[in-house]
Formats: structure tokens, sequence, C-alpha cells
């Protein structure tokens, strides 16, 4: 399947996907550590999936593949490609994991135990800095700007080796909150930035790549909804709820469009990329 990544998702809402492959990627992450572009390369190939493993898996599970079934093409690290199978591809022994139906009734956990420094090495990572201060104003907790002139931010890699970028991007957000508050005002005004509500053009191979709609005239609801949905997106894929209908209830609600709705995932996208 020839399409990058920002395709896929892309081509998944222009489907009328959003909503289904959303719940499927996050089952899929939880089910088998399946990334949110694999999930939606699936999701593509296979509209309706529930769960999908491959030959061999479903073999181990005493599963076998119903003949003339096409298998699903996923990608794998440093490799070509996988073939998988979605479980209605397959006939056997009853499938003994969870259930994607079963799955959609867990409980979220809180954000209490969410690991705050991982995400603002994340930020750092991207190209965003993080700062936390007091002296915010009424129903203010942090904002998403550009500054002047970049600094510089310090993150760590996977390999444990420390590494420095410099950026405009800043998000700061009020020292009062809790650690599990910040974390949601972190991961919404990230979302401002990575929606391109905000935008300087920043050489990609450093800064994160955002797309450049500062001058789009959106509307606050949409730009409130967008930050929020990634926020709400991304928690959910780690197992963590956040509702954010009382923030937005303070602005005049708008149909939100597919546009929306692509610059929301690849948001999360190049927030997971970095987890």
């Amino acid at each position: 399947m020839a399409l990058n990544t920002y395709a896929v998702y892309r081509e998944l809402i222009q489907r009328g996907f959003y909503d289904d492959f959303v719940d499927f990627a996050v089952y899929m992450r939880f089910a088998r550590g399946m990334s949110l572009y694999n999930s939606g390369l699936t999701y593509l190939q296979r509209p309706g999936a529930q769960i999908v493993y491959t030959e061999y898996q479903w073999y181990k599970m005493g599963r076998s593949i119903s003949p003339g079934k096409t298998p699903i093409v996923i990608t794998v690290p440093f490799g070509p490609v996988e073939f998988v199978y979605d479980i209605n591809d397959t006939y056997g022994d009853d499938y003994k994991g969870i259930t994607k139906e079963l799955f959609g009734n867990h409980t979220p956990d809180s954000l209490c135990d969410f690991n705050l420094l991982k995400l603002i090495n994340a930020l750092h990572s991207l190209g965003i800095s993080y700062n936390s201060t007091e002296g915010f104003g009424v129903n203010l907790f942090g904002t998403a700007e550009l500054l002047e002139k970049p600094i510089s931010v310090e993150y760590t890699k996977r390999d444990g080796k420390k590494y420095k970028k410099y950026t405009r991007y800043a998000i700061t957000v009020d020292n009062k909150l809790k650690d599990y508050e910040k974390v949601c005002v972190i991961l919404h005004e990230a979302g401002h930035i990575l929606c391109g509500h905000i935008h300087y053009d920043a050489d990609p191979k450093y800064i994160v790549y955002t797309p450049n709609r500062s001058d789009d005239n959106l509307d606050p609801y949409v730009k409130e909804y967008e930050a929020d949905e990634v926020c709400r997106i991304f928690c959910k894929l780690l197992g963590y709820e956040y509702n954010p209908s009382e923030h937005l209830n303070q602005y005049e609600k708008k149909t939100i469009v597919k546009s929306s709705q692509y610059f929301i995932m690849t948001a999360v996208h190049e927030l997971m990329k970095v987890w």
C-alpha cells in the first residue's frame, strides 16, 4: 500500500472511519501493542476489523486461516512488511483473548500515575519547550506560544544519550496544578501547536513538522476542540480518561469538519512517535 503516514489518516477520515478507527487503535494498542500507524493501515484494508495476528500467532491459538482470505499488510521495525489476518478471516478454537467488545467496557485509569517527566521529555524531543510558573489568571492554566528567540531544550533518547535542540515553541503551565492536571494542560497546549494554531518555519529535521494554520481564522471553539481531542485520544491510547466537555462548554459550539479530524490524528501520531 503506497501511502505515507499522514495519507493513511487522511484516507481513513475521508471514508468516515474517524470514531471507529480511534476505538480500534486503542484496542489494538492494548491487545497487541500495535502502533497507531499500523492500526490505520489495518483499518483501511479491513474496515470493521476486530483483532489481527499473523498466521503463526493464530495457529498457536488453535485457529487457521480460512481459504481464499487476503492478508492485511502492515509494517515492522527495521524490516519490510508483515502479513496479519483479522479474526473473521480465521476458524478454529474459541479466541481466549480480550475481545474488542469486552475491552470497550473497561474503565480507564485516572491520570494520577501518569509519568509527567516522560511527557516533558517527549515534548523536548519534538522541539517544544516546557516551563511551569505561578500567576495565571482565573480559568487559565497554561499557554502555548511562539517565543521571539529560540531557546535550547534537552531530552534523552531511548539509547540513554542526551541531546539538545533549539526551538521557539513553548508551553507554560500553572505550577500550582497537580501533576495529573499538568498532564492534561500540557497535552491540550501541545495540541494547539501540533494542529498548527501557532506556527513558524522551523527545520523539520530538528523540530516537529506542524501545519501552518495560524492565518486560517479558525473559530475559537474549533481550536479548543482540536486541542482537547488530541489530549483525549492520547490519554485513551495510554489507558487514561480525560473528559473535555466541561472546558468546551465555555465556547459556542461549531460544526467540526473532516479537516479538523485529520489534523487531530496527525498531532496524536507525532506525540505517539516519541512516547
